[in-house]
């Protein structure tokens, strides 16, 4: 399982481009591309749901995008737990420790994210459990 951070989804319902012209958009298309040909399950929590939609401007795009993976997408929840966990590992950030925790809970194996600076701290954490924090170039590395 992999649990995709928001901004690759909103890098793909956006057409991000980069600072220096870096694709977001297709780096974003590659991750759900590899979930469609079976490669892995993406963990969608509703906390990623509900940062995308506050920053979306395109939700016919991320409708389609939904429709395309249903089948490959693991809705998940936010607990009490893992929120009280997100504060012990990085109060400090506490929306991206958030999706550290729901990774940890469900057993994801990657983390899929363009935000690694922010992520950096979550790291120690998610290692511990096994958890690898990947950039959406890497995602050809998930076996």
């Amino acid at each position: 399982m992999v649990y995709v951070d928001a901004n690759v989804f909103l890098d793909y319902t956006e057409k991000r481009v980069g600072p220096f012209g870096q694709p977001f958009h297709l780096y974003a298309v590659w991750v759900f591309s590899a979930a469609q040909k079976c490669r892995f399950y993406i963990v969608f929590s509703d906390h990623t749901e509900r940062e995308v939609r506050e920053n979306l401007g395109n939700k016919d795009r991320l409708r389609k995008l939904l429709e395309r993976l249903h089948n490959k997408l693991i809705p998940v929840r936010v607990t009490g737990e893992d929120v009280e966990r997100a504060r012990s590992m990085d109060p400090l950030n506490l929306p991206d420790a958030i999706h550290a925790a729901v990774a940890i809970r469900v057993g994801a194996r990657y983390l899929v994210t363009r935000n690694l600076i922010d992520f950096a701290r979550l790291v120690p954490y998610l290692r511990e459990h096994g958890i690898r924090v990947m950039s959406p170039m890497a995602v050809d590395e998930i076996v």
